[in-house]
Formats: C-alpha cells, structure tokens, sequence
C-alpha cells in the first residue's frame, strides 16, 4: 500500500480602481442682495426628541452540543495482531511471533531469533481474505537447531494454531508444501492477493553456501483458514 502528489499553485492577482470627483461653486450673472425677511414675532416650541427605542437584549446563542464519542466497533477478524503459533506436529507450542518487513534489497526479513517466528507485517492478517506469511530459521549460527528445523516432515492435514493478541486464535490445515530455487520462488503466489484466507509458511532448505552465507533453496507450507461448521 503507492501515491503521486501533484501541487497546483494558483495566482491571484489584485486589480484596485482608484476614482477621483470634483466640484465648483456656481455663480450668478447678476450680482442680487435680497432683502431679507420679517423677524418672527414668537420662537416656536421645541420639538422634544424622539424617545430611544431600547435596543432587544440579546439572544444567548444555545451552546454547542458535542457529539458522542463513537463506540469503537470489532472488527470481523478481530483486534490485534498475531503474538504466537503453534504447530503440533513437529513439536511447535506457542513459539513467539515478531513483526518483520523488508530488507534494503526488496527480500522479506528473517526474525532476528532463532526461536521466533517472523510475521510480514505489510500482509493480511491471518484469518483475513489473502496470503498471510510467516518465516523462521532452519538452524542456527552455532548449531543445527532453530524454530522451522522439523517444518519439512509437516504433511497436508496438520494443523497450525495462530493466537492473537485479543485472545482469539486462528486454525489453519496444511494444504501442500513446495521447495523452490532462493532466487526464483514464485512471489505472487506466495504473497499476492486472495479472496481465500492463506498462511503460508516459509524457511531455508538445500544446501549452505558458505561463502554467501545462504540456502539455495526455500521451502514454503501453504495453508488454509479451517471454516468452522
């Protein structure tokens, strides 16, 4: 989950109209005194101002009412993400799952525990519609042993129990297992969308090369989402 943005720079300009008036005195062709008129006998009675109506006292304005905080709803594939797997048949009980994402060449991380199981963070949730993946170590630095040493004897019908972090957990059935060459397994499938809920499961497989400290080839388990009912 990738955006272009696109900035559009708009410009105003300001266009003022400055006007000006002017004016004359009038004057008339023949110079007139008029005579002025009889002073009144009497001064007239003061017309009393107008009473000042009183201005309305203002109407309070109501005071805004904030809306309720909206009740934050389950989501169909529950909260949380993934904290551990268990897979019986070799042995697997409740190994801890850590958060991987991707190496600086495009690859998916491997868990930095030998003993922990890595979930790709930028996939689907288990349970959720698409390929949820998952990665561990075949062996160690030191010794022959780390968490997916026994991953190539599961068989299809095994189980594979996730819990998630909000108590739930998720059961998938293994459907198949394939070995591919390091540099050339197929990343759609593996990874690409789905309207089916997958977990697929991945580790090292072959022979070691020592010099680029790598397996020649992978193994990956696929699973399905055990439909309750």
């Amino acid at each position: 989950m990738r955006h272009r943005f696109i900035l559009l720079t708009c410009l105003a300009l300001l266009l003022l109209a400055l006007s000006g008036c002017g004016s004359a005195s009038a004057q008339s062709p023949i110079p007139f005194t008029p005579t002025p008129p009889p002073l009144p006998t009497f001064r007239p009675t003061d017309t009393p101002a107008p009473t000042a109506t009183p201005r309305p006292t203002d109407t309070p304005r109501p005071t805004a009412t904030r809306p309720p905080t909206a009740t934050p709803q389950p989501t169909p594939y529950g909260g949380g993400r993934p904290v551990t797997i268990s897979i019986p048949a070799i042995g697997v009980q409740k190994a801890q799952v850590v958060l991987v994402g991707l190496e600086p060449n495009g690859a998916m991380e491997a868990p930095k525990g030998w003993w922990d199981v890595g979930w790709f963070q930028y996939g689907p949730l288990p349970g959720m519609p698409g390929n949820a993946v998952m990665s561990g170590h075949v062996d160690s630095d030191h010794d022959d042993q780390a968490i997916f040493r026994n991953l190539s004897r599961i068989k299809r019908g095994d189980r594979i129990i996730v819990d998630m972090a909000d108590g739930t957990a998720r059961q998938f059935i293994v459907q198949n297992t394939e070995v591919y060459p390091f540099d050339r397994s197929p990343i759609d499938r593996i990874f690409g969308a789905d309207t089916v809920p997958r977990l697929n499961l991945i580790t090292c497989e072959g022979n070691f090369n020592r010099s680029t400290k790598n397996y020649d080839r992978r193994l990956v388990v696929y699973t399905t989402l055990e439909v309750e009912g």
